[in-house]
């Protein structure tokens, strides 16, 4: 009960604040704040989500959530509650005024209850996601083809395969069925944590820090420069990723990894910009993490070539990550309206050529 009457002051007070101070804040001011409570908001929701002992409760109540929100229209209802709100109780006001006590209390709603999360591309996008989830299953099992066939790794480990049966409580099982298992639970099953953790980088780049470039960007600088930073994030912790004992030299693998960041990262900023949704990056990061890390590269048996190939700084990756970025580049064309991270109306586009034109 103490927690409800918390939150109910700090709307009141936040409504009231707001009505006074918020015509008189800068609209790049106001825009920043938001985004700063998108952010904020989503770190939260993700702890409270890897805090809990039980992620498939998480994840059922999410999607039942999601389905009975849909298909009662909760979000259109508190819509029309609030234009009625405002209709009735601004007019026996004798308001006219767009910073109402009434439009005050209704902003407060939204930012408090919507706005946050919805600024930084929150809505689902179904089909996207499909997608965004299929393209990492394609240049893995694409790049553990080309490198088994050409000699450069075998496959597949069967020390690997029977570690992971028995993490799965199974006993000894024949390898094709231990692979076919493994596909299914780390393909479903592990993308549940997979999704969670690579949320919380996402939400950053491409969930605020893509559309904030794209307002003043063309399509090519905003991949290559939210690559770059998604990539120099990993630098601090890179050693202990790829350690130099295990596999190739820094020298080698940093500017690998690099370049396949960047590369990976014009799929991740047209799938944003495209569907103004933060979740088919999310899903493609997810998917990445799990068929890279988790299935295709531990499968590869090594050689002595494997280890300049295959995984996340191997060259196999980095060619076919160049393909992806590629095609997407290609379908720039299509990004004519991007959306930016605020609510705001967007004053640029994109001309035929994905030149920003004002």
């Amino acid at each position: 009960m103490t927690g409800t009457l918390i939150n109910i002051i700090a709307v009141l007070f936040g409504g009231l604040l707001g009505s006074f101070l918020g015509a008189r804040l800068p609209d790049k001011m106001r825009e920043t704040v938001m985004s700063g409570l998108g952010l904020v908001t989503a770190v939260v929701g993700m702890q409270m989500a890897l805090g809990t002992h039980n992620i498939l409760l998480v994840m059922g109540s999410v999607l039942v959530g999601g389905v009975l929100g849909e298909w009662w229209r909760i979000e259109d209802g508190l819509e029309a509650a609030g234009r009625w709100l405002e209709e009735r109780v601004g007019s026996a006001m004798g308001s006219t005024d767009e910073r109402s006590i009434t439009r005050a209390f209704v902003t407060a709603s939204l930012v408090f209850c919507v706005g946050p999360l919805t600024i930084l591309g929150w809505r689902w996008n179904g089909r996207f996601a499909v997608i965004a989830y299929l393209i990492p299953v394609g240049y893995c099992l694409a790049g553990l083809v080309l490198i088994v066939v050409v000699g450069l790794g075998g496959f597949p480990d069967t020390a690997y395969l029977h570690q992971a049966a028995r993490s799965f409580g199974f006993g000894p099982i024949p390898d094709g069925a231990a692979v076919a298992l493994l596909v299914a639970l780390q393909g479903s099953a592990g993308m549940i944590y997979s999704v969670a953790t690579a949320a919380g980088e996402e939400l950053g780049w491409r969930g605020f820090l893509v559309p904030e470039l794209a307002r003043k960007l063309s399509f090519t600088p905003v991949a290559v420069l939210s690559g770059l930073v998604w990539a120099t994030w990993h630098y601090p912790v890179f050693a202990l990723l790829f350690p130099p004992g295990n596999g190739v030299p820094m020298w080698f693998s940093l500017p690998t990894f690099t370049s396949a960041a960047v590369a990976v990262s014009f799929a991740q900023a047209w799938l944003r910009l495209r569907t103004d949704s933060v979740w088919p990056p999310i899903v493609l990061h997810a998917s990445h993490n799990v068929w890279m890390q988790a299935i295709c590269t531990p499968l590869i048996i090594e050689k002595p070539s494997t280890k300049w190939v295959a995984g996340e700084p191997g060259l196999v990756f980095v060619a076919l990550s160049a393909l992806v970025a590629a095609v997407f580049w290609a379908k720039r064309k299509e990004l004519t309206e991007p959306k930016a991270a605020s609510s705001s109306p967007i004053q640029t586009g994109i001309d035929d050529d994905g030149r920003r034109s004002e």
